[in-house]
């Protein structure tokens, strides 16, 4: 670790040998006689420690203080006068420099070397919590940037859920895609194949291409600043991956994988629904073919059984049978009558149930 930085701003020759010799051994020290020095090596070389005399040859030492305070806008260092003025006016017009301690001549070596020791620490649990600070700051708003674009996915899959056709979806994926500021084309695989770029135009033949190449090469698929995000019957080429920046880089392919998996999901569902529609439809005409047939067998079965009743009460006449026979060809002809009867209100009851089927796939396909 580099020992603190320590800037003596002091025209007392002896003094600034004794601080030479009490500071080397624990910090880095360099000593200027003048103020024009003293601005010229704090330029150089920011030190972490400044210690100033208050009577300097070519400027007063307390707008000498106020001068490097200026210049150093992130508060890097501290400022220490060593004077030999002890009056309540020249140590107020120090702190009022900006000066972090004020130290009267003369001073014992012990006491000198604790005070600086002690100011030293201060500075750095002074810079630790700024550093603290910046990074709890840098955080929070990398937290915050990280809620929006997880925010605009969020109402993404709610928006993908909705979409009513491939064209639709496909214009939603760009859509995100341009407001997380990536420049894509999207392929999607559903009952149809639809490629289309950003801004709704077709793809070139080359995208083209570089979806049928690379849509099983995996999740992601990265070449230069590209990218090929594949799910099963989704795919989306982004042409603009930033780069030299890993993190940012990763938290976009994360992203991009919510959006690949949230299409991915919307297309099975057009999918399911076109197919429930298709089955709709052929479960209507079925049922209609169904209840006409009904209707038909019905009107027929009855017609038959009314004529074979009448031809029956007049042949029974002239068969000459007694009561008793009669009766029971009557009997008999009755009984046939209902279990056709029966038949018939059983196949009623298979139009009824292809008719709750068919309501069934009517609510699936509406939610």
């Amino acid at each position: 670790m580099s020992k603190p930085r320590i800037l003596s701003v002091e025209d007392d020759v002896d003094f600034q040998y004794l601080l030479l010799y009490l500071l080397k051994d624990d910090y880095d020290i360099t000593t200027t006689a003048t103020a024009a020095e003293a601005q010229h090596e704090f330029a150089v070389n920011q030190a972490d420690i400044v210690l100033l005399d208050v009577g300097l040859p070519d400027m007063d030492g307390y707008q000498l203080c106020k001068a490097l305070k200026a210049a150093d806008s992130d508060e890097h260092s501290v400022f220490i006068f060593i004077s030999g003025h002890d009056s309540l006016e020249q140590r107020l017009a120090g702190y009022s420099a900006g000066a972090d301690d004020y130290i009267v001549k003369p001073v014992e070596t012990d006491e000198l070397k604790a005070r600086i020791q002690s100011i030293s620490k201060f500075q750095q649990n002074k810079r630790s919590l700024q550093d603290q600070e910046q990074f709890s700051r840098e955080m929070a708003f990398k937290a915050m940037g990280e809620a929006s674009q997880y925010g605009t996915i969020l109402q993404f899959i709610k928006q993908a859920t909705g979409c009513q056709s491939l064209r639709e979806l496909a214009l939603a994926c760009a859509e995100i895609c341009n407001n997380l500021s990536l420049n894509c084309c999207v392929q999607l695989k559903g009952q149809e194949v639809l490629a289309l770029r950003a801004n709704g135009g077709n793809c070139s033949p080359i995208e083209l291409e570089l979806f049928e190449v690379l849509s099983g090469r995996g999740r992601i698929f990265p070449f230069g600043n590209r990218a090929m995000c594949n799910d099963s019957h989704v795919s989306l080429l982004i042409t603009n991956l930033p780069s030299g920046d890993e993190e940012k880089t990763g938290q976009i392919r994360d992203l991009l994988a919510a959006i690949v998996e949230a299409a991915e999901a919307a297309v099975v569902s057009l999918t399911q629904r076109s197919t429930l529609q298709q089955l709709l439809a052929s479960m209507q005409s079925t049922l209609a073919s169904v209840t006409e047939v009904y209707s038909d067998n019905k009107g027929q079965t009855t017609e038959i059984m009314d004529a074979m009743m009448q031809e029956m009460e007049e042949n029974l006449r002239v068969l000459g049978l007694t009561d008793e026979q009669e009766a029971f060809f009557f009997k008999l002809v009755s009984g046939t009558q209902t279990s056709l009867m029966e038949m018939l209100d059983s196949e009623q009851n298979i139009e009824e149930q292809l008719v709750a089927i068919v309501e069934r796939i009517k609510h699936s396909i509406s939610r």
